[in-house]
């Protein structure tokens, strides 16, 4: 069950940890796995609410805190992406996970761009560039500057950014999508090898077509097992296989 604690700190100069033990029911160890996971949001005097990981830092007098405590979500582990390559101004990761879509108070260790943020420097922004819907996984982009996003942009739009896809779909739902893959393979890809080839631009609405036949696919059914485009800089084309 989901639970929500609000308080004001009536003291300063003891750390979060303490404070929370004292005025909840959870133990250290507890407190210290929700804060681990993104449930600890402090509001200083004059500032914003910010999400805090550090369980030993020390309240102020009057500090704003909020624990959003859910048991179920303890039990998930961390969503991880394989960083393939780095340019530094953009990055390839491989993505295995099904990532939560929507931001939750509660945590952010399922978000993806929590995972990124585990890998790079503080100053760098994130730009997702392919889709990051949770159904699909392999090969993802993101750049880390709105420059280098703006130029992927371009290339999405001419097309110059292709996949090569396979499906993870159990029998009972390739049997439910039979219609749509036969057209699938015949337009795009080889049946055989059950893989098929798109630019990035018709993932949504690949996606919209699967979805409407009414099948809700627990993980990614679309994985990217290869990706080719030109480097945004140096015009240089790069291919990854899975």
């Amino acid at each position: 069950m989901a639970e929500h604690y609000s308080f004001h700190s009536d003291r300063a100069g003891i750390s979060l940890v303490d404070f929370l033990s004292e005025e909840t029911s959870l133990s250290k160890s507890k407190l210290k796995k929700v804060i681990s996971i993104g449930g600890l949001w402090v509001k200083h005097k004059d500032s914003e609410l910010v999400r805090v990981y550090q369980f030993n830092q020390n309240l102020k007098l009057d500090d704003e805190v909020h624990l959003f405590y859910d048991e179920q979500l303890l039990k998930i582990p961390k969503a991880t992406l394989d960083l393939i390559h780095d340019e530094g101004r953009y990055a390839l990761y491989y993505k295995s996970d099904r990532f939560a879509v929507d931001e939750s108070p509660h945590c952010d260790h399922l978000h993806i761009s929590r995972a990124i943020e585990r890998d790079l420097p503080d100053d760098r922004e994130i730009y997702s560039i392919i889709s990051d819907e949770p159904y699909v996984a392999g090969f993802t982009l993101f750049a880390f500057h709105p420059t280098t996003a703006d130029r992927f942009e371009s290339m999405l739009f001419d097309q110059s950014i292709k996949g090569e896809f396979s499906l993870n779909l159990s029998s009972d739902e390739k049997a439910n999508v039979e219609c749509l893959l036969e057209d699938l393979f015949r337009q795009n890809g080889d049946c055989a090898q059950q893989s098929f080839s798109l630019s990035l631009d018709q993932i949504p609405s690949i996606i919209e077509k699967f979805l409407a036949t009414g099948i809700q696919p627990s993980q990614p059914f679309l994985v990217c097992q290869k990706l080719a485009f030109p480097c945004p800089f140096s015009g240089q084309l790069l291919t990854f296989n899975q």
